[in-house]
């Protein structure tokens, strides 16, 4: 009796130590994964859009470099009429006759608040720029510049700068092979380290959702990236995602798509 007792407490202690040995250590939680934008526009080929938003450019600035010339011209005029009374005694008089000197004075000796010092200055500079010329420099430009913003949108392109700056941006992915990318993961816990795959990607095109996935992939926090040129048709393409480690495994679906747009043919011309 005594040794099938012994047995079977030989029996348990081993079966016990077998399952802690079955048991994986830390965790894995996802169900809050998300993207905070979780939509990306990208093109196939690049150097054919770096081209075109250069045509714009060169054609909006043929459309409007005589508008362009006289925002050049104003600037360069305020910024000397500004140098000039910077350094003038006929402007620091005004400024002294207008009380300038004396709410500074004020200001300093904590005798008005901030507020008050602030609207005063405010008010004596306005009747400064209109003494001396400025404001009317200021609302010449201000004139100007809504005038070609406004061209600008009507010829499609948002702003002069926002071209530029969409000119520089695809210039400086061509020079360094730079891929699309989207940001990190969000919601993503577990016992590192983690890994992630591309598990499939979703098209209305089979065929093109294969060859897309030629040009993905993914890195260790869950950005997803695109290679520059990506051999597809235009269209929508849907990355679902694998989180491994340590015995465990998760499934992300449908967490980012990447928007193919289709090329833009059409350039500016002057109406």
């Amino acid at each position: 009796m005594i040794r099938n007792t012994i047995y079977l407490i030989a029996t348990s202690i081993t079966w016990l130590l077998l399952a802690c040995q079955d048991i994986t250590i830390g965790y894995l939680e996802s169900d809050a994964a998300k993207y905070t934008i979780d939509t990306l526009h990208i093109v196939a080929n690049a150097k054919s859009e770096l081209q075109r938003l250069k045509v714009i450019e060169i054609d909006f600035y043929s459309a409007t470099s005589t508008l362009q010339d006289k925002i050049a011209g104003l600037e360069e005029e305020l910024d000397e009429l500004q140098d000039k009374l910077d350094g003038s005694d006929e402007y620091w008089d005004a400024y002294d006759e207008l009380g300038g000197t004396d709410i500074e004075e004020q200001f300093w000796n904590d005798e008005i608040s901030f507020e008050e010092y602030t609207r005063l200055i405010d008010q004596i500079n306005k009747e400064l720029d209109d003494k001396f010329g400025i404001t009317a420099l200021k609302e010449s430009l201000n004139e100007a510049k809504t005038t070609l913003e406004n061209l600008a949108t009507e010829m499609g392109i948002g702003s002069l700068e926002i071209l530029k700056k969409q000119i520089a941006e695809y210039q400086q992915k061509i020079d360094y092979k730079l891929p699309w990318t989207s940001a990190k993961i969000e919601g993503v816990q577990g016992t590192q380290p983690l890994l992630f795959t591309v598990i499939g990607i979703k098209s209305t095109n089979t065929s093109e959702a294969e060859k897309f996935m030629n040009h993905v992939g993914v890195l260790g926090d869950g950005t997803i990236y695109v290679e520059l040129d990506v051999n597809v048709i235009p269209g929508n393409y849907t990355v679902s995602l694998q989180i491994e480690n340590e015995g465990r495994t998760k499934i992300l679906n449908d967490m980012f798509t990447f928007v193919v747009d289709a090329p833009i043919q059409e350039t500016l011309t002057e109406e």
